[in-house]
């Protein structure tokens, strides 16, 4: 096993010797065989071990466990805490879900080019069943890549079986997670229930789904390619693409465009095929639909929006003054600026600043009398504009009461056009 796992290693070039490898550990035995088997072969191993929250004092007690086998080991050892319940509660996702974006997001950030996790060909096959389970495009038949990002899988190359005989040969000590055989998580059902009965048709189950993600990943491999040809405009909480052009590839390179743009937005997991239907479905300026976890799909004059609402910026009003700072810029006076026509629309020459005045975001009666224009509601502005939706609540605006005296960044009222090049105020709109 030392010499496949050594060969995976090479053949992948998942890390060198002489590298500083970060190793998660759990306590369980595939992590305490991945931790001891790479440093029997000579890696240099420091153990991160994430302490969860979800079973109380045998949670610490796995964490404490981890920390004393290292320390008689001579391992270096990092312990990182959470309340994963907490979290799932909040961000209104699944234990499974919290758990691992918790888990991996302290393991990326301990400093390693490379953390090595003990994910093997029997947890691979079972997450592409899980995938297929629920509906999966080509992209979840690829299974659990051997690197993503600084998280690598040096296991991947052989079976829970061979792991477990390696321990037991070698004395290497473990403990069991309790919610191992917890069937209320999805993936210990695949594990206990489904897979046996796979075994009683094929007892090589486990090698005919990864051959299948093996095939799948040569396809994906094509998809990005076209992926790649896709014009998406990306900025931050959201991105959006020509609807016409998703429309114009073949389904499952649009699918994968918009797996990109959620995971643009920070939803990379969980999205599913009937998610990808309802998106391309919207196909009035302004249609929207809830996807999952607070991220949206809206179509916006041709384009298909991805976006997160509570990426949305909060609403604010600040009295207008000789500087006023407000979130995302602030505006000055500039005093004695000669008068100028320019196309800068955040820089602009007003008649008057009244008394009262503030720098708002918008709000329901708002009304905005465009320069050559005519008085209208500030929301048929901004659709006269095709300014999207999502980006509306975030303008600020200079306001007295509910006239908007200057939409900053786009347009002046032609109620404060200056009369008297003499007699104005300059205003220019600084953003952070």
């Amino acid at each position: 096993m030392e010499k496949k796992v050594e060969k995976y290693i090479t053949d992948n070039d998942l890390f060198k010797k002489g590298d500083s490898i970060g190793v998660a550990v759990s306590g369980g035995a595939d992590s305490m065989v991945l931790l001891f088997l790479l440093k029997k072969l000579g890696y240099d191993v420091t153990a991160l071990h994430f302490e969860h929250g979800i079973r109380g004092e045998e949670s610490l007690s796995d964490a404490a466990f981890v920390k004393e086998q290292c320390d008689i080991n001579d391992i270096p050892c990092i312990i990182g805490h959470g309340d994963i319940p907490a979290y799932s509660a909040d961000n209104k996702c699944s234990i499974e879900t919290a758990a691992r974006l918790m888990r991996y997001d302290f393991l990326s950030s301990r400093g390693f080019g490379s953390v090595a996790t003990a994910h093997h060909m029997d947890d691979n096959a079972e997450t592409v069943l899980q995938h297929i389970l629920r509906g999966t495009g080509i992209k979840g038949l690829t299974g659990i890549p051997k690197r993503n990002g600084c998280i690598v899988r040096p296991l991947l190359c052989v079976t829970r079986a061979e792991i477990e005989e390696y321990a037991a040969s070698n004395g290497i000590p473990y403990i069991t997670d309790s919610t191992n055989s917890d069937t209320k998580y999805s993936r210990n059902r695949v594990r206990s229930e489904v897979m046996p009965i796979l075994r009683r048709v094929n007892p090589n189950a486990e090698s005919a789904i990864i051959r299948l993600s093996e095939n799948a990943s040569s396809v994906m491999k094509m998809i990005e390619d076209a992926a790649d040809d896709v014009d998406v405009e990306l900025s931050d909480g959201r991105a959006s693409v020509s609807r016409d052009e998703l429309l114009a590839v073949p389904e499952p390179v649009s699918q994968h465009v918009l797996y990109r743009m959620f995971c643009h937005i920070g939803q990379m997991i969980d999205i599913e095929k009937e998610h990808y239907s309802e998106i391309l479905s919207l196909s009035r300026t302004g249609a929207e639909k809830h996807i999952k976890n607070g991220c949206y799909a809206r179509y916006e004059y041709g384009r298909t929006v991805i976006f997160r609402k509570d990426a949305q910026q909060d609403g604010f009003c600040v009295p207008f003054t000789d500087e006023t700072v407000y979130p995302g810029g602030r505006i000055i006076i500039l005093h004695n600026a000669p008068f100028a026509v320019n196309d800068d629309r955040n820089e602009e020459f007003l008649r008057c600043i009244p008394d009262g005045a503030v720098v708002r975001t918008r709000l329901t009666g708002d009304m905005f009398h465009p320069l050559g224009g005519k008085l209208k509601k500030l929301k048929d502005y901004f659709i006269d504009m095709k300014i999207p939706a999502d980006k509306r609540d975030g303008i600020p605006l200079l306001a007295f009461g509910s006239e908007i005296i200057w939409v900053i960044g786009y347009n002046i009222s032609d109620d404060y056009k200056v009369t008297d090049r003499d007699d104005c105020v300059a205003l220019r709109n600084i953003k952070d």
